[in-house]
């Protein structure tokens, strides 16, 4: 691993301390190993002309931008299905596991949201 040798020192609110704390609490790491990881892990979502925004996210990125793309897959399962229902080339009957597989997916994608809402 590379030695850091920089230096950078910034000036907070009280408030803008207050959030700092809670994320590096949030993710359970020190404060400076929590700025530096979200501050690296934003660079390059950072817009020049556009004022930060006050809202900091304690779920981990990743795990958001997985859920995400799992509920889009989703979405287009259910669209497709909905399709050949309608071309008549599925019964609904022959609809219904794989309609109940999605939505039971689609529980369990909400229970996973609302256990990270709550860890926060």
């Amino acid at each position: 691993m590379t030695k850091r040798t920089k230096k950078l020192t910034v000036r907070m609110t009280e408030e803008e301390w207050q959030s700092a704390q809670r994320l590096a609490e949030a993710l359970d790491r020190p404060l400076a190993v929590a700025m530096r990881e979200w501050a690296i892990g934003k660079g390059d979502e950072l817009k020049l002309k556009r004022k930060p925004k006050k809202i900091i996210h304690l779920a981990d990125p990743e795990l958001i931008r997985e859920v995400a793309k799992i509920g889009n897959n989703l979405n287009q399962m259910a669209r497709a299905l909905n399709l050949l229902i309608q071309k008549n080339k599925f019964s609904a009957s022959e609809a219904i596991a794989p309609l109940s597989e999605l939505a039971a997916i689609e529980r369990d994608l909400k229970e996973l949201l609302e256990f990270v809402k709550d860890a926060r």
